[in-house]
């Protein structure tokens, strides 16, 4: 289990948006290796990520 999971839960919005970007940061390589960097599941997770951005 990664940190970010162990704390869900227990922050504040701004603290689990946080967390959710920086799992989303960590497994972005792994997609990007898998399936290109310009493949649709590399895009759509970033954009996950510039959400999460904006919200915290």
């Amino acid at each position: 289990m990664t940190a970010a999971l162990a704390r869900r839960g227990s922050g504040t919005a701004a603290g689990q948006s946080s967390d959710a970007l920086a799992e989303l940061e960590a497994i972005s390589p792994l997609l990007a290796n898998a399936f290109g960097v310009q493949s649709t599941q590399v895009r759509n997770l970033d954009k996950q990520m510039t959400r999460l951005r904006g919200s915290s």
